[in-house]
Order: C-alpha cells, then structure tokens, then sequence
C-alpha cells in the first residue's frame, strides 16, 4: 500500500509459470483487492533474474489477459534493482 491510493504485490514467480490462466488469476485477485481496498491502481511486480526478455514475454502475455483495465499494470525489475525478499 502506497499512500492509500496505489496497490502493489511484488513476486518473483518465475514468467513462464506466470502467464495465461495464471497471470490473469494474479491479475484478478488484485483488481480485486485494490477495489475493496478503496486504492486507484494495482501494480504487479516480477522480480527475475532476466529482466529484459522477461519483460517481453510478460507484457505480451498481459496484453491477453481480458480482465485488466486502465488502472492495471505490470511491471518486470531485475534482481539486483531490489532486494530479493523470496531467497530466504
């Protein structure tokens, strides 16, 4: 929660797994969750290892996700943008 006003969830499931059915589960529960928590927007954020290419492939599959809407974003980081809070 940032401000009130922004939902972010930060994983760092890998983007194979992270896609299809999947993501547009992910993508739901937090839409979701950022209108009953009264916030503006949701973020999803995937920590990986191989940030560019990962990022290609994430954003074409967000691109099918059918539940997104202008207040839905994706975003890809590499690993050593932030710390990796799943390695321990």
């Amino acid at each position: 929660r940032i401000g009130g006003r922004l939902l972010v969830v930060v994983t760092s499931e890998s983007v194979d797994i992270l896609s299809g059915s999947r993501l547009e589960a992910v993508i739901l529960e937090g839409k979701q969750a950022r209108d009953e928590g009264g916030f503006n927007r949701f973020r999803l954020v995937v920590q990986t290892r191989n940030a560019a290419e990962d990022k290609a492939k994430l954003l074409r599959s967000f691109e099918a996700v059918s539940v997104k809407d202008e207040k839905t974003h994706v975003h890809v980081v590499g690993t050593s943008e932030m710390p990796d809070f799943y390695s321990r």
